[in-house]
């Protein structure tokens, strides 16, 4: 019975980390298996306990558990010098360098580092794109190590670490390293030793020396990097290692140069300023600020600067830092670099800030869910019910322990809102026990018990899940479920957090320490305060550095420390979980969601990741790459924290969609990756009647492990009734949030304070919100509560339903059988009776009308019927009793009748064969076993079974249980009772090896009585299933039965209806104890109690005789009936009103008294011979609940009297003395004051003293206090422009607590503009002026209280100078508007657009059209469910023409709608009007329709006849333009082959590499409105040229010149040991003086150097060159021995043609990859060689990591080459990437244009 536990999912480790994993056994054959129970393993001796308040915690290992669970990470911390004195900070970025000696898997943005035993390795990391990842681990090359000559550490070290920078230290003999690396830092900053020598070894890439700096170029993926050296140091090459002193200084640094920089030395040479500003210390403080619900984070950084004037730090800032900057804070300026978490922009400085806007959080959704078509209380109740006795499991861990508290209190929340505080009560007690267990240690346990760890600085929590403990992962998700709950507990026992409150901050501390001093535990352990996320991996294990998963699971630990923090008065703990949480929800929609679009990849198939590394993302999960468990987990769980999920209505839309596209969600799939419920939840964010009905079809769906499937009903209505989730709006309180639907907002708010608040919203509404409670605008003043006169009757009888109401207004009160309505009470005394009861559970409740709002009542169950037994009769014993054969309900059900199971089906239905289920539609978990019979398993904590049984003779009997139990611990307690007298005590049972063999328990001397009875076998815990019981008959009993009798009411009292009547009995027993005393009428069972003294009270009684009786049952389960005793409840008066006076002798009821005539004013009756124990009952109605002021109208002749008032329970509510007045007719009126709650009530006036009174009439007059009314402005908005001269509608909310507004007064400062006397309240104030203006309203209210409502600032403005036509209008630039509001778009261009466009709203724009005619106007519209329409007016209100949109796919979704409209010149108002509403507008474009003339166009170089020698390189020119337009482009032809395209002025087109041939060009020019016109041919010839050869040979090179078009192109031919270096520089001066200025040369396929130049023929040139000899070489230059040349001078020195790729000098064992040109201004072709045959591909990718481009597939060998036009690209640096076989070869291509 109870749902088995699933197996947990490993889903924070790898599985090289994880180790094996062996599942428990779930079921075998016949038998389930129970939840299993713990035995504690003995721990260490002397365990240390710290006790914590009223909790504790151990320092001592308290060792494993009987499974071998509990561990602690292996090893000790790598720590040294600072960072060796402070907390480990395990879970960062870095923290693999915490355990081993050396990691290859930090990730900071935008490097990748390696530390090795020779220093650190920096790498440059682009991941492949994929449709399911970006991410990859570092390479295995050491590209670049910078370290120091001679060091071998066996390991490095942290030796510093700060918010978002670590420092690692290597020391080796005498040599010591240092390097501070930084999050977004493109920098690593590095140190040593005096005596140390800075090495830099560059295994990848080409060097120059540049004085004290080194550039590297084209290093592991074509990265460039510098280093600097102090200013005057010098660096000495030694085969790739580069070493230097430098200049007696200690300091160094590197950096990553941007890989978009179009020339590297010119970026190192800028960055040259920051090479020596280290970061000493960062550090990240944040506030947060109630009234604008804000949070701003500042960054700081403390420089040291090393030399030079700069004290600034160069810091990348990443999206959800750059995208949302707070006002006045510095901006990031510089360089974007590409990076897997998207662009990362530098800012020059020590200081930035961000701010978060934070939408707020709820402890649940308020109950509106009755506004929900379709709902019902009854099914909600059934669901909350069905949960309320689970128990926790005894087998379990700290991950899954926090899930079904989370469930559980979910539902207990449901419980309190609905007002069942029964249930949650009940939940309440499970939860507190458990957890003050976990939070509590004991000597020798080690099992619910936190250690605290030293050695790591954290605490653990055993039994550990997810490696919690040894890897000390997802300590936030763990704990939070833990915090969550501890704040349930305080919210509903007050107090709680005063015991146990210190150890819950210790959870706080241990995952999220807002100290940096704490000596126990790291500053914000889980959290990145730079990566503005949490990391789950203590020790980022992975080659992909660490991660997280469950972004919701840290959601919602952040949002239990708001609730933590909110309900025990720290505002720190609540304001650092606002910050935790505002800053997260950035970073995931950010990095997880990608909601803006501008980080996954274009080719990632998904709208949401499952995991972010810091090597990238996936869409995976620690146990499936199904994309199902990816929406799962990142939903999960979802609670009044989720919130976040569902304000960006347009990505809920896609995600949807998505998730019904790659899912069988719409087709009811089992599946276990797919969560419906978390899914259907999802949905009701923006379409709750579709996730209804979803929901609705298919109810018997697998629900996930920690899901409550009453809060899926719960959340689903409740979303319908509020709407979507508003984030327009803000409040000054973090727990209160705003929803709309259909325009109507719903505001709602939690007050965690004992007193009441006023919570301000950000539109200006104002919510009023008692203590401890939860409040909605929609919230009505009125209540009640249902009471039923029976909880259990007989079929076909009947019940008296009765309501109490509390508050004003209630306009009728209609009574519910379930569904079915039992018609409305309009008046008091509100009862209804239910008669002709079918069988069946019957859940009664009220709704309390105030106009058409109403509130509903609790939910009072009554069973008509009895439970009977299975067999038809009852089963008889001594005999034998099969366990599935409990009792039947003939009413359905037997759920909380005959029998409690805590999960809603019988679990053997979802077993394979050959498990056959015994009664499938009941909840218990039963089955058919051909030996043993029918059986019962899976057995939970708090369920029971009972079975009708007639025992032949009273005696003591033996049972023989069948059982079986798979643990090795045994199963129980359990024990067996009879009519609730428990007769065994608790029993146990042994293991019997396995849940499919079969053990007999023998359990003696139960005591039962003779005849019918009703058995129950009871689970304190599981770890059991059940088989046959078989009772013999071993004696008679010796039980004497108990003594009962009723000692109130007496015999024949009399009672008002509806009566109270308290029923009190002595019971007792003379060889044993009394178990429990029933109370019934008649027969029906009214109550029980089960100690002394006996007592029962029965409200809500209705007209009748009644004959009620008391039967008590001892230990033994003997029983006794008492004496009857009878009463009699006669219908109500009229109730009196009060206020009002009620005179003396109107009472219903009295005793003692008599009645005479007085003389008193007025005339009458009045009571007299008043004395002690005299009382007079009156039936009132009092109208509202509060103070009253009672005047007693009293005479005496005697005198001292007291009199009391009481109310039904017998409560004195005030009293009065009575003197001697001086005679029985002599009155006086003495008064005092009580408290009367609203509603129909007796109220009892009793004279406790008394030697004579009279009484002639009681008063009661309401004690009021006026309220001051409240008010609010709802328009205009603060802020809001207008037009002179402006008419400005002023609108205000005001209302009274306790009576009516009179009249609401509109003042401009203290100007009044004018008044309004009925709602609702609004004056248009017009003709106004320019200039700024402060609105107030004044509300006043009938007692004269006067509140002026907060002022709102409006401007006014001259009239525009209108915008000019044609051109582009920005919707939010309008002059005037009704209705709408702006927001941020995403589309193109950014800025504002302009929504919630509704019918009748309207935009005015101010405009001048220069010439008068015909214009296109295009509308940039957005829609998500379609169907606005948009009219353009003019001043005059003429529609001059319209659009309409259908759905667009989303409020960000953009296109442009066009119609045509004919202006009038000169200035003019527009008006947008919209006809329907449900659309966005960003622009509108006015373009003038003319009729379009043609471009010229004409070439103008190179001449006709003009003559080339191949390779040609032909410039051509043209002159276009347009008469009524623009040219757009000129396009350039050989023949009908297009060359290139040039779209600017003086158009131009370059065409190289051109072969022997004669062409025939001509330009094309296309205008703005595509005309196009193509200009006369010109003819051109080119030539081969004479054979040419090399104009200079050395023994490292030979050199070639080759003339052709006006350009020279020289060629370096590596010689020798030259041969494969990576490098030549060409110096060339034209003339013999002058500077050498330098030209970087492209390596080719053959391995030759070329560069191209524009030179005269006849010009005299110097030149030389700088080279390397060798890949990884040396350079050397020629600059002592220039060479001389005449340009078209052919050379021909050892002439050579071009060598074949195949036979290059280059390794046969390795693939080679080259382009040339590059530049490339418009053609390149690539060379590629590969070893051996193979398939292959080329690929071309932007630096972002975008593949742009297959540009080659297929099989083959050797020499390959390939054209590329690279036009189509935009100029910049891409990077070509050949992969074949296992090598991945990478060159850079740029391109310019």
């Amino acid at each position: 019975m109870g749902k088995t536990l699933q197996n947990p999912l490993r889903r924070l480790l790898p599985a090289w980390l994880a180790g094996p994993h062996t599942p428990r056994t779930q079921a075998l054959k016949a038998a389930a298996l129970s939840v299993l129970s713990i035995t504690l393993a003995t721990a260490p001796a002397r365990s240390q306990i710290v006790a914590v308040g009223s909790g504790s915690y151990t320092t001592q290992f308290p060792g494993t558990d009987a499974a071998g669970r509990n561990a602690v990470p292996t090893g000790s911390p790598l720590l040294s010098g600072v960072a060796a004195t402070k907390p480990v900070p395990t879970n960062e970025w870095w923290s693999g360098k915490l355990r081993n000696s050396h990691t290859n898997n930090i990730f900071n943005y935008p490097l990748t580092l390696r530390t090795h035993e020779t220093g650190l390795v920096v790498n440059y990391i682009i991941p492949p794109a994929s449709t399911t990842e970006y991410r990859q681990p570092n390479s295995d090359v050491m590209a670049v190590t910078v370290g120091v000559q001679n060091l071998n550490a066996t390991a490095a070290t942290v030796s510093d670490y700060s918010d978002w920078t670590v420092t690692m230290n290597w020391h080796s003999g005498s040599n010591d390293f240092n390097a501070t690396v930084g999050m977004g830092m493109p920098f690593v900053y590095l140190t040593k030793g005096a005596a140390d020598v800075a090495t830099v070894k560059v295994a990848v890439g080409t060097v120059t020396i540049n004085g004290e700096m080194l550039l590297i170029k084209d290093s592991y993926n074509g990265a460039d990097y510098a280093v600097y050296a102090p200013v005057g140091s010098t660096w000495t090459n030694n085969a790739g290692t580069y070493t230097s002193t430098l200049n007696g200084k200690t300091y160094w640094s590197i950096a990553l140069l941007n890989p978009t920089a179009p020339d590297a030395l010119t970026a190192a040479n800028a960055y040259k300023q920051y090479a020596y500003v280290f970061p000493a210390s960062t550090k990240v403080d944040w506030v947060f600020t109630e009234s604008t619900s804000v949070v701003k984070t500042t960054f700081t950084v403390t420089p040291s600067v090393k030399e030079g004037t700069n004290g600034v730090v160069l810091q990348g800032l990443l999206p959800h830092q750059w995208g949302y900057m707070a006002a006045g804070s510095a901006q990031p300026a510089g360089q974007i670099y590409p990076s897997v978490r998207g662009q990362l922009k530098m800012l020059a400085g020590n200081v930035f800030s961000t701010a978060y806007t934070f939408h707020g959080i709820l402890p649940t959704l308020p109950y509106l869910d009755n506004y929900s078509t379709g709902f019902s209380p009854v099914k909600l109740n059934d669901k909350v019910q069905a949960l309320q006795n689970n128990g926790l499991a005894e087998w379990t861990d700290s991950y899954n322990e926090g899930q079904e508290m989370n469930k559980l209190i979910q539902t207990a929340r449901i419980a309190d809102e609905t007002g069942n505080t029964a249930a949650r009560d009940q939940i309440l007690t499970t939860i507190k026990n458990r957890l003050q267990d976990w939070l509590s240690a004991e000597s020798g346990e080690n099992a619910f018990v936190f250690y605290y760890n030293s050695t790591w600085s954290t605490l653990f929590g055993y039994p550990a899940g997810h490696h919690q403990d040894d890897n000390i992962n997802d300590h936030h998700f763990h704990w939070g479920y833990f915090i969550h709950a501890a704040a349930f507990l305080e919210q509903y026992q007050p107090g709680w957090a005063g015991q146990w409150g210190a150890m819950v901050n210790m959870l706080v501390r241990d995952a999220a320490n807002p100290s940096r001093t704490d000596t126990q535990f790291p500053f914000l352990r889980n959290f990145d305060p730079y990566a503005g996320h949490s990391w789950a991996d203590g020790f980022a294990s992975s080659p992909m550095g660490n991660n997280q998963e469950s972004t919701s699971e840290s959601m919602q630990f952040n949002s239990s420390l708001i609730h933590w923090g909110a309900i025990t008065g720290n505002k720190a703990t609540r304001d650092l979980g606002i910050y935790l949480y505002a800053t997260e929800q950035a970073a995931i929609e950010e990095y997880w969601f990608d909601v803006n679009d501008r980080t996954f990849q274009p080719n990632y198939a998904y709208s949401a990741t499952g995991r972010v590394w810091g090597a990238g993302y996936d869409a995976g999960t620690f146990w499936t790459q199904d994309i199902r468990a990816v929406y799962g987990i990142q939903l999960y769980p979802m609670h009044g924290g989720s919130l976040y999920l569902g304000q960006n209505h347009a990505y809920v839309q896609k995600l949807w969609t998505e998730i019904t596209q790659n899912t069988g969600i719409l087709q009811n799939e089992v599946n276990a990756n797919t969560w419906h419920d978390l899914l259907w939840e999802y949905l009701a964010f923006i379409d709750p009647v579709k996730a209804i009905q979803l929901y609705d079809g298919f109810q018997n769906r697998p629900i996930k492990f920690g899901v409550s499937d009453a809060q899926t009903y719960y959340w689903l209505h409740a979303m319908n009734a509020l709407g979507r989730v508003d984030a327009s709006v803000t409040a000054n309180n973090p727990e209160a949030v705003v929803f709309n639907k259909a325009g109507v907002k719903t505001y709602v708010a939690h007050n965690y304070t004992n007193a009441a608040i006023t919570v301000n919203f950000s539109d200006g509404y104002v919510l009023n919100v008692p203590a401890r409670k939860l409040a909605t605008s929609k919230d009505v003043a009125v209540a009640g509560t249902l009471t039923a006169s029976a909880t259990e009757v007989a079929a076909n009888g009947s019940v008296t339903l009765s309501v109490a109401t509390t508050g004003t207004g209630v306009t009728g009160v209609e009574f519910f059988d379930g569904s079915t309505s039992l018609g409305t009470v309009a008046s008091a005394p509100y009862t209804k009776t239910a008669a002709n009861l079918p069988v069946a559970i019957h859940n009664f409740y009220a709704k309390v009308y105030a106009g058409s709002l109403f509130k509903v009542t609790n939910i009072a169950a009554v069973q008509v019927g009895k439970q009977a037994s299975y067999t038809g009769t009852p089963q008889p014993v001594p005999g034998t009793i099969e366990a599935g054969k409990y009792d039947t309900y003939p009413g359905g059900l037997g759920q909380g009748i005959a029998y409690n199971d805590a999960s809603a089906s019988n679990q053997a239905t979802f077993e394979p064969s050959p498990t056959v289920a015994f009664r499938p539609s009941e909840y218990v978990d039963a089955v058919s076993d051909a030996a043993e019979g029918t059986t019962v398993g899976w057995v939970d904590a708090g369920e029971w079974l009972e079975y009708t049984i007639n025992v032949a003779t009273a005696g003591t009997h033996t049972l023989a249980l069948r059982y079986a139990a798979g643990n090795s611990t045994g199963g129980g307690p359990f024990s067996v009772s009879v009519d609730g007298n428990n007769i065994s005590g608790d029993q146990t049972v042994t293991t019997t090896g396995d849940w499919g063999a079969w053990a007999t328990k023998t359990i003696t001397g139960l005591n039962l009585p003779a005849g019918e009875h009703v058995l129950r076998l009871s689970f304190t815990q599981g770890g059991l299933n059940i088989g046959r019981m078989t009772f013999t008959y071993t004696g008679v009993s010796t039980n004497t039965p108990p003594t009962v009798s009723l000692t109130s009411p007496a015999n024949g009292a009399g009672f008002t209806a509806p009566a109270s009547i308290t029923i009190n009995a002595n019971a007792a027993d003379a060889n044993g104890t009394v178990s429990k005393v029933e109370f019934f009428q008649g027969a029906t069972k009214l109550g029980e109690d089960l100690t002394s003294p006996y007592s029962y009270t029965w409200t809500g009684v209705g007209a009748g005789t009644y004959s009620i009786t008391a039967k008590a049952t001892d230990n033994a389960g003997a029983a006794t009936t008492s004496s009857a005793v009878s009463v009699s409840v006669t219908a109500a008066p009229t109730a009196q009103a009060i206020p009002g006076t009620i005179e003396a002798e109107s009472y219903t009821a009295q005793q003692g008294t008599d009645k005479e005539a007085t003389t008193d004013t007025g005339g009458g009756q009045n009571v007299d011979w008043y004395e002690t124990g005299d009382w007079l009952d009156y039936s009132v109605n009092v109208a509202a609940a509060g103070q009253y002021t009672v005047g007693f109208r009293v005479a005496s002749a005697n005198g001292g009297a007291t009199l009391q008032l009481r109310n039904s329970g017998g409560t004195v509510l005030g009293s009065i003395n009575v003197g001697n007045t001086g005679g029985w007719q002599s009155w006086q009126t003495i008064s005092t004051n009580v408290t009367l709650p609203a509603g129909v009530q007796t109220l009892r006036l009793y004279a406790s003293a008394s030697t004579g009174t009279n009484v002639n009439w009681l008063s009661f007059m309401a004690v009021t206090t006026n309220t001051p009314p409240t008010v609010s402005l709802t328009s205009p908005a603060a802020g809001a422009t207008f037009t002179a001269p402006a008419s400005i509608t002023i609108n205000a909310n005001a209302a009274d607590a306790n009576g009516t507004v009179s009249s609401v007064a509109f003042y401009n400062g203290t100007t009044l503009l004018g008044t309004d006397t009925s709602s609702p309240y609004s004056y248009t104030w017009t003709g106004v002026a320019a200039g700024t203006y402060s609105l107030t309203a004044k509300a006043t209210d009938n007692g004269g209280a006067v509140t002026t409502s907060s002022a709102v600032s409006v401007t006014v403005s001259n009239a525009q100078s209108g915008q000019t036509i044609p051109g582009t209008i920005q919707a939010e630039s309008y002059a005037a508007m009704l209705g709408i509001q702006t927001e941020t778009t995403t589309d193109t261009g950014g800025g504002l657009n302009v929504g919630y466009i509704e019918a009748g709203d309207w935009m005015d724009y101010a405009v001048n059209v220069t010439t008068a005619g015909q214009y296109s106007v295009g509308f940039r519209l957005a829609s998500e469910p379609g169907g606005g329409a948009l009219q353009l007016r003019n001043s005059a209100g003429t529609v001059l023409g319209s659009v309409t949109v259908g759905a667009t796919g989303g409020w960000q979704s953009w296109q442009t709608i066009s119609t045509n409209v004919t202006l009038p010149a000169g200035a003019q108002t527009l008006r947008v009007y919209a006809t329907a509403g449900g659309l966005n507008v960003n622009w509108l474009s006015f373009t003038a329709v003319t009729t379009n003339t043609p471009p010229t166009v004409s070439l103008t170089s190179p001449s006709t006849g003009a003559t080339f020698t191949a390779p040609a390189s032909i410039t051509i020119n043209a002159n276009a333009a347009d008469a009524n337009g623009t040219v757009s482009s000129v396009a350039f032809y050989n023949g009908t082959t297009l060359l290139g395209t040039d779209t600017s002025s003086p158009y131009s087109y370059t065409w190289t590499g051109v072969a022997a041939g004669s062409y025939s060009i001509t330009a094309k020019a296309t205008d703005n409105g595509g005309a196009v016109t193509t200009s006369s041919g010109v003819s051109v010839t080119v030539s081969n040229a004479s054979t040419g050869g090399y104009c200079a040979v050395t023994s490292d090179f030979s050199y070639g010149a080759v003339s052709s078009g006006g350009n020279v192109t020289i060629t370096f031919h590596p010689l020798g040991a030259t041969a494969g270096g990576n490098l030549a520089i060409l110096y060339l001066r034209q003339g013999t003086s002058g500077a050498y200025p330098g030209y970087t040369m492209t390596k080719n396929a053959a391995g030759d150097f070329t560069y191209t130049l524009p030179v005269a023929n006849g010009t005299l040139v110097n030149l030389y060159f700088t080279y390397q000899v060798g890949a990884g070489g040396p350079e050397r230059n020629n600059a002592a021995t220039p060479f001389s040349y005449t340009v078209g001078t052919a050379c021909s020195m050892q002439a050579r043609t071009s060598t074949a790729l195949a036979t290059s000098a280059s390794s046969a064992s390795t693939a080679e990859l080259h382009v040339a040109p590059t530049p490339s201004l418009g053609d390149a072709t690539v060379h590629f060689r590969l070893p051996q045959a193979g398939a292959y591909t080329l690929t071309l990718y932007d630096l972002n990591g975008r593949q742009l481009r297959t540009l080659a597939t297929g099989q083959g060998s050797g020499a390959q080459k390939v054209e590329l036009n690279t036009r189509p690209y935009p100029a910049g640096v891409y990077m070509l990437r050949l992969t074949s076989g296992q090598q991945i070869l990478t060159q850079r291509l740029v391109v310019s244009h």
